[in-house]
């Protein structure tokens, strides 16, 4: 008896888990321990020669080994940290502590140097057995007994019959289901030929569960393929498959003269495919490529089912596009894609002046033909529809030549007229990007015309070239084109402003190419992914456009070069000691010159309050945000040690973010400004430790507004001092309508929220209470005792 094993979300995950041969090499770590324990019986009596494996945290296999005649494991020299272990004797499986399966599983930590003893007792068993016979009476001898558990349908055992066709398997307790094979011969028990018919069979601890059956009476299935001139086709490979199924249940060879066969099949539905020796082409009877165009085979018991087939040749699909008017529409590209194949790409073919097209050497197959015009990006399929779903199946037969003459679709017309926000005056130069057709264009000068477009709603966003002082559009449109009408959009922009900057290396004076400047605005966080616009090869900059309002700098630096927030007469690590430079509608602003120097580092070590390490522990510069994920960081080992490069040599704070701990600056505060900042010399290493401290809890409940996904919400809370954000929650996990978030005491702190619906286009966001922007949200204190705060959600 067996039992195979597939962890889920596993690329290991397959029936020979357990085969230590087919998995890979034990992972390697810095750290070592030593596992021990017993495996024993519920009574408590030793099992002997039981297999039992150990798996990290990450589905990788670590060890594995055998149960002494004491029932007693040991594994020394295994890689510390998180551990799972599996043990498995005479077919059952289980999981410590008592779990049938991974995800069940417990988790335990192997620290360093240290020995971990995990004892383990079988989950107590039954027994279900069965005698399986004939159509005629006689006992079965030759089928293979396969046990399902009915709430997971990876835990799979098998049996096999005994002399008087009885098989027999222990099981944990638990709900399963048996189906008995022999060959392509397959049935569920009580006799069922459908899987969705199989009953449920309840093993007990303790308790034999008894599931007799008879063997269903079989038919047979079988025919001669040939070649398309009619010649046996020799030692072809076929398959038998149920409706819907994409994998072979049993496989046959034709013989010598093209005949094969399933001699015994159980009365139900089948589709046949084969494969001619060399051939990469799996055709389906009867004579067709495409497996939802194949025949159902009825197969009654005791009769036999005839199914021959010949192998196909190539047909074609040709056609005619024209306007509703009858002229010929050219350069539309031609597509024809297997439509029960969504990953299909088709092949392709362009009309011609006279807007003709042809795809020659198409496959027997099922097809959705689509016109497109490339510069529109807009699609339609044939015959006249707009959307795939609609599309009339084109069928091409083995040799046939098939026609589809088709009419293009009168499309809808777009004119943007962006204009000064303030003045009205018309602006030139505005980009239209067109989601749903997804399309683009721009216009020189004056409004913009975008013509033949697909009907229906349509996603508008705007953009101004790099040269233009106005700002791309505030908030994207969304509009409906009519076919044959014309849609006429207002936009107006933004006149923003501009800044002009020099990088020169500090020690030489000489200019500093790839020098890239962030603007970042005060009080609003710290810099976020990206690198910036950077300095050409004589060390000059002017930036895009940017809104108007005070700016600060920071400045990522080359290779071999420090970072730093730029300073009124040099580089600076901390934000608050930034120059602040004014952006004027229309105006260039200059700030003070960038002076680059060489980079520095500082090292260290992270521990939690009671000075235990905390491995990957991130470190940064920034307050990155916690939604779009670590960015200019790095993370401690598994000794909670770090290293971050890349310093200008000034004094800069660092902000650590744990899953265990609220995100603090160095100096255990939330507020950037009072943080430790640790000096940074050129060339060298500065040494920073930090004791991670405990938080206090912000907690509340949350109401959706009327209409809006209740469990698709998000609270963020940011530092009132300085924008950074600190903690987040998602609503998904709110089973009770309620959050709870930890920061660190003694600060002022503003939530944000966002709530969304893709399928329903809801993008909502906001800030307590009733505000739009993160700078007119409400402060809410946050003392020792923490702080309540019930909001709603949405607008």
């Amino acid at each position: 008896m067996t039992l195979a094993f597939r962890a889920r979300l596993c690329a290991a995950a397959s029936a020979g888990l357990m085969l230590v041969g087919v998995l890979a090499a034990p992972a390697l770590a810095a750290g070592r321990g030593t596992i021990t324990g017993t495996y024993t019986t519920d009574a408590g009596a030793p099992i002997r020669d039981a297999y039992v494996q150990v798996w990290d945290d990450d589905y990788t296999w670590l060890r594995d080994g055998n149960t002494d005649a004491q029932g007693r494991y040991t594994f020394r020299n295994v890689p510390a940290g998180p551990i799972r272990l599996v043990f498995q004797t005479n077919g059952i499986i289980q999981w410590a502590q008592r779990k049938l399966t991974y995800d069940a599983a417990t988790t335990f930590t192997l620290g360093d140097g240290a020995t971990l003893t995990v004892d383990e007792k079988q989950v107590p068993v039954g027994t279900l057995a069965g005698t399986v016979r004939e159509p005629n009476g006689e006992p079965s001898v030759e089928y293979t007994a396969t046990i399902t558990r009915a709430d997971d349908p990876l835990a799979v055992s098998s049996a096999s019959p005994d002399e008087n066709g009885r098989f027999a398997i222990d099981l944990p307790e638990g709900e399963y289901k048996l189906d008995l094979q022999r060959g392509a011969v397959q049935q569920w028990w009580p006799g069922k030929t459908d899987p969705a018919e199989a009953e449920t069979i309840v093993v007990r601890a303790g308790q034999t569960t008894t599931a007799d059956d008879t063997l269903l009476t079989s038919g047979s299935l079988g025919g001669t393929i040939t070649t398309a001139t009619g010649e046996p086709l020799v030692n072809a490979e076929v398959g038998l498959y149920r409706p819907g199924g994409d994998s072979p249940l049993a496989l046959q060879w034709t013989a010598e003269d093209g005949t094969w066969a399933f001699p015994q099949l159980l009365p139900g539905r089948w589709k046949v495919a084969w494969r001619a020796v060399g051939s990469d082409t799996l055709q389906w009877m009867h004579e067709t490529t495409d497996p939802a165009l194949a025949t159902t085979f009825t197969v009654v018991g005791s009769e036999h089912t005839v199914a021959d087939d010949r192998q196909v040749t190539n047909g074609s699909l040709s056609g005619k596009l024209v306007d509703t008017g009858g002229a010929p529409v050219a350069g539309v590209t031609v597509r024809a894609q297997v439509a029960s194949d969504e990953w299909d790409e088709g092949r392709k073919a362009v009309t011609q002046a006279d807007g003709t097209w042809a795809i020659p050497g198409v496959r027997p197959a099922g097809y959705a033909v689509s016109f497109t015009k490339e510069k529109s990006n807009r699609t339609q399929w044939a015959y006249g529809k707009t959307t795939r779903d609609d599309a009339q199946l084109i069928t091409v037969a083995s040799g046939h030549a098939v026609t589809v003459d088709d009419t293009w679709l009168p499309g809808a017309t777009l004119t943007v007229h962006p204009v000064d926000a303030t003045t009205g005056a018309p602006v030139d130069g505005v980009c239209v990007m067109v989601s749903g057709p997804d399309t683009s264009d721009c216009a020189a000068t004056g409004d913009l015309v975008v013509n033949d477009l697909a009907a229906g709603p349509a996603h508008l966003s705007f953009s101004t070239p790099d040269g233009s002082f106005y700002l791309s559009a505030d908030a994207p449109r969304e509009v409906t084109l009519t076919a044959g009408q014309n849609t006429a959009v207002t936009v107006p922009l933004t006149l923003g402003g501009k800044v002009t900057a020099s990088a020169v290396e500090a020690a030489t004076g000489t200019p500093l190419r790839r020098a890239c400047l962030v603007l970042i605005k005060p009080a609003n966080g710290g810099v976020g992914d990206g690198g910036g616009e950077c300095t050409n090869i004589a060390g000059k900059i002017t930036t895009k456009a940017a809104a108007p309002g005070t700016y600060q700098v920071f400045v990522f630096a080359p290779e071999g070069y420090g970072h730093q927030w730029l300073g009124a007469t040099g580089g600076t690590g901390e934000q608050k000691l930034a120059a602040k430079i004014t952006v004027k509608p229309g105006k260039v602003a200059r700030t003070p010159d960038v002076r680059v120097d060489k980079a520095g580092a500082i090292t260290g070590t992270v521990t939690d309050e009671n000075d235990a390490p905390l491995p990957g522990a991130n470190v940064a510069y920034s307050a990155w945000g916690l939604r779009v994920g670590g960015s200019n960081d790095v993370e401690t080992d598994e000794k909670g040690r770090y290293t971050i490069g890349r310093l200008g040599p000034y004094a800069w704070p660092l902000i650590f973010t744990t899953g265990t701990h609220p995100r603090q600056w160095s100096g255990n505060t939330a507020n950037r400004n009072q943080a430790a900042a640790i000096a940074v010399t050129a060339g060298a290493t500065a040494a920073y430790d930090i004791a991670l401290q405990p938080g206090v809890p912000v907690t509340g409940t949350v109401a959706v507004a009327p209409g809006l996904p209740t469990a698709r919400w998000n609270l963020t809370a940011f530092n009132a001092a300085t924008g950074d954000q600190l903690a987040e929650f998602d609503g998904s996990e709110a089973s009770d309508g309620g959050y709870r978030m930890a920061v660190l005491p003694g600060q002022q702190i503003k939530l944000g929220w966002s709530v969304y619906d893709d399928e329903a286009g809801v993008d909502q966001r906001g800030f307590y209470v009733d505000a739009v922007e993160l700078g007119s949200a409400v402060k809410i204190p946050v003392p020792r005792s923490g702080t309540v705060v019930d909001l709603v959600v949405g607008r």
